[in-house]
């Protein structure tokens, strides 16, 4: 037993003597010296370095939205071709010498109240013509394969006539085409304002009742018109004229024309004074008496046939004195 306990104890005195020698120093001579960069450059992916190999290539700066040289100069040739291919074209175009619309160098054309369309004939040496300064109430179109213009215009809707001109030129030659249209016709329309009665005048040698009258015309351009008289009794009737003075009137009633007639130059409104002439022996009474009787004027238009006014009456008396009639005012 004491001798197993001796073998445990020089065990554990060999333990501590291994523990307690020093560790043996390391070479330090032979280690590599390790190297810390101080700053690392930035990565680059690879798309940005084929971009910066190729400098040429067509690609924008996504920052600054510029091209990149290549690409100017490609914009550039291009411009640099279409210059080349206007050059070529203008050598192409030929000034007119002449021009012409419709075989003239100052054509007026007229067109109805009515909306609608007119087609006009361009004749001209030249390669192109074109059309400018047109109107608001019409259109123009060209067709240069068959040299012609076609007008579209508005309908009138007012009673005046209306007008404008456009030009049409190739190089320095230029027409002017005029373009009239009428204006919406109007009912013809007259008022009779006033009469003024004057006895014991002379017409054609004839004793005579004399009417002037004033009135106005609308609407009646270029119609001739005239004022009519008639005479009534006071029952209503129209008297008859007498065989002797057939040419006064028209038909067996006594119905005296104005000697006198008017032709409205425009569709305004105009105004006029003449006179009627009717014959004292025309107007048929056999009483001795002073009668009542009606004088009936109205104006008429020769164009329409047909009277353009209401009748304006004035009375006056009358009276037979041998072979001839007086006449008297009320």
């Amino acid at each position: 037993m004491f001798l197993h306990i001796g073998w445990l104890a020089l065990l554990l005195i060999a333990t501590l003597s291994l523990q307690a020698q020093p560790k043996p120093k390391r070479d330090k001579s032979k280690d590599r010296v390790a190297v810390v960069p101080q700053k690392l450059p930035k990565r680059i992916s690879i798309t940005q370095t084929e971009a910066q190999a190729k400098p040429t290539s067509p690609t924008r700066n996504t920052k600054t939205r510029k091209e990149v040289p290549s690409r100017k100069n490609a914009h550039h040739s291009k411009i640099r071709k279409s210059n080349v291919g206007r050059k070529r074209y203008r050598k192409n175009i030929r000034n007119a010498t002449y021009l012409t619309v419709d075989y003239s160098n100052s054509p007026v054309r007229s067109v109805p109240c009515n909306s609608g369309n007119i087609e006009l004939n361009v004749n001209t040496d030249g390669s192109q013509w074109y059309v400018r300064n047109v109107g608001s109430w019409y259109r123009v179109y060209r067709d240069w394969e068959k040299n012609t213009i076609s007008i579209f215009y508005d309908s009138n809707s007012s009673h005046d006539t209306r007008e404008d001109w456009f030009d049409v030129y190739s190089g320095n030659v230029t027409v002017y085409v005029h373009i009239v249209q009428e204006g919406l016709p109007m009912e013809a329309s007259a008022v009779i304002h006033g009469i003024t009665l004057t006895h014991e005048t002379y017409y054609a040698s004839n004793k005579s009742l004399k009417a002037d009258v004033s009135f106005s015309i609308r609407g009646a351009k270029g119609q001739k018109c005239f004022v009519v008289a008639l005479v009534k009794d006071v029952n209503g009737n129209y008297l008859n004229i007498p065989y002797e003075f057939k040419d006064y009137s028209a038909g067996d009633r006594l119905m005296i024309m104005s000697q006198q007639t008017v032709i409205p130059s425009s569709n305004s409104e105009s105004y006029y004074r003449i006179p009627v002439y009717i014959p004292n022996n025309a107007i048929q009474i056999y009483n001795k008496k002073k009668t009542l009787l009606y004088l009936e004027l109205k104006v008429f238009s020769l164009e329409k046939k047909e009277f353009i006014s209401d009748s304006y009456w004035m009375g006056f008396k009358a009276r037979k004195k041998k072979y001839n009639i007086e006449t008297f005012d009320l």
